[in-house]
């Protein structure tokens, strides 16, 4: 596999590349690129360690900061919302991370934050195997007293498509939910993207099973996978899986919960999620209740 050039500084292992390069904005100076096969994954460690491009084939699949200049790309937040409101905690969201790279695998280190009492290690590993992107977070008690937390992924992609996951029994906490377009069809909830009925923010809130969610654009599947949290351990006001989406209809979030926990002083929380994208068989319908879709998104878990 070709190694990615971008500037004079390369360092290649095996079948994936690196490199950091300059942009042409702020928020694109420093860039850690990370290629496997027709996938690119791009973080910058000045913003949160956000993963602030993901490209198949040279198509754009997350929202970018010229579409929005705070909610932009993945990132990584502590639940619940309830603990900070509104913004997110700065030295884990936006601001600088350390990165330190081992053989092939990436760390990000955020400062600790004396405000949350957490400080979160974000681990990015490619795989040639299944060209998937491996990703461990981790939060980190560093306060002096007990806290309880979990790791909160938000993931944020173009308006449009379709959003697909599988539905545990108990999804009662949907009835807390506004989004139009959403249906259950057996046990898939589908949430289809109609411009003409997003009128303001709404959100979805479920608890999902199986461990996955995928989100559909044209004819590519970016799937994500993670361990299947049962009902008790999200913390009340959250679902396992959630999606919102802007009012201004500029972004789409997709969003998975891990497991709540107290953390004793020094105790660790972690969290692991995987990154698949896939092109779909042209045989294949994409459309809302597509058993053909769901077959092939699970055929590649």
């Amino acid at each position: 596999m070709r190694i990615l050039i971008i500037i004079s500084i390369i360092l290649s292992c095996s079948n994936f590349g690196y490199a950091q390069k300059q942009g042409n904005q702020n928020s694109d100076k420093n860039l850690v690129v990370i290629k496997v096969q027709n996938s690119e994954l791009s973080i910058n460690p000045e913003v949160g360690a956000r993963i602030v491009s993901l490209k198949y084939l040279g198509k754009e699949l997350l929202s970018s900061q010229a579409v929005h200049s705070e909610n932009f790309g993945s990132t990584l937040w502590t639940d619940p919302q309830s603990d900070w409101g509104w913004p997110p905690y700065d030295t884990l969201d936006a601001l600088p991370y350390q990165i330190r790279k081992r053989k092939n695998e990436w760390n990000f280190t955020s400062k600790k934050d004396k405000r949350s009492g957490f400080q979160i290690l974000k681990k990015i590993k490619p795989s040639q195997k299944d060209s998937s992107f491996n990703i461990t977070y981790f939060i980190k008690n560093i306060s002096n007293s007990k806290k309880s937390v979990g790791a909160w992924e938000v993931t944020r992609v173009l308006p449009g498509g379709l959003s697909l996951f599988p539905s545990a029994p108990d999804s009662s906490i949907m009835a807390d939910s506004n989004l139009p377009g959403v249906k259950k069809i057996g046990q898939i909830i589908w949430f289809v993207y109609d411009f003409e009925k997003i009128k303001s923010h709404a959100k979805l809130f479920a608890m999902g099973s199986e461990g996955w969610m995928a989100h559909v654009v044209d004819d590519i599947a970016f799937i994500k996978t993670f361990d299947d949290v049962p009902t008790p351990e999200i913390v009340n006001g959250q679902g396992e899986i959630e999606i919102y989406v802007n009012g201004e209809r500029k972004y789409t979030e997709i969003e998975n919960h891990s497991s709540h926990k107290i953390l004793k002083p020094g105790e660790t929380l972690s969290y692991k999620v995987k990154w698949l994208v896939r092109k779909l068989p042209s045989n294949i319908n994409k459309f809302e209740g597509s058993i053909q879709l769901v077959e092939f998104i699970k055929s590649q878990l």
